[in-house]
């Protein structure tokens, strides 16, 4: 007698044929995971980038409007408007603030106990914004947080050295250029060099 043959798939053509379709939408998941995990680090840098540019050109369009002010009590020159240290700068310049207040104020630029970035502003002298108390605390803006490091240079021309500081009776000007250099999060941002000028 002679056998039938049968039609159909074996077992064995059966188990090949299912490993490979699992094998083919294992790596389909696999891929769209890796995709899915690539757009939310792409988004997250693209945030900080866009953060980081921002800030540096605020501080860069803040100090290039630098406005150089002395103020005087009794004829006598009672405060000056631009004074800096390693981790702080002091200076006088335009600033629009919401609500549309906005005006010359004098602003400072420093990294807080809390490791942010900030922007102190007020509408006093130096020597005041020193002296105000706790019912007089100057307007805050956090530009940045978990900075690890601030350094602020000063120079009085193009071919000066770089200085730690600037004190403008020691001076008895502004310097030409400020050159802030942060990192933030352990991340070192650009330098941000500023040429000081007469706003």
């Amino acid at each position: 007698m002679s056998r039938l043959k049968s039609r159909g798939f074996t077992l064995i053509e059966m188990v090949i044929s299912l490993t490979i379709l699992s094998l083919i939408v294992l790596a389909t998941l696999t891929a769209l995971r890796t995709l899915g995990a690539t757009q939310k680090t792409l988004e997250k840098r693209t945030s900080e980038v866009a953060r980081m540019r921002a800030v540096c050109g605020f501080i860069r369009n803040s100090l290039d409007s630098v406005y150089l002010v002395t103020t005087y009590k009794m004829g006598r020159p009672e405060g000056q408007s631009f004074t800096g240290v390693y981790n702080a700068v002091t200076y006088s310049a335009p600033l629009m603030l919401a609500g549309g207040q906005g005006g010359l104020f004098t602003i400072r630029l420093s990294v807080s106990d809390e490791r942010r970035l900030v922007i102190q502003a007020n509408r006093g002298t130096m020597e005041k914004f020193d002296e105000m108390g706790d019912s007089e605390e100057p307007l805050e803006y956090t530009l940045a947080d978990k900075v690890d490091q601030l350094l602020i240079s000063y120079r009085e021309s193009i071919d000066s050295p770089w200085l730690d500081s600037w004190v403008m009776g020691e001076h008895n000007m502004a310097p030409s250029h400020v050159r802030i250099q942060l990192q933030v999060n352990g991340k070192y941002w650009p330098p941000i060099i500023s040429v000081i000028g007469n706003g």
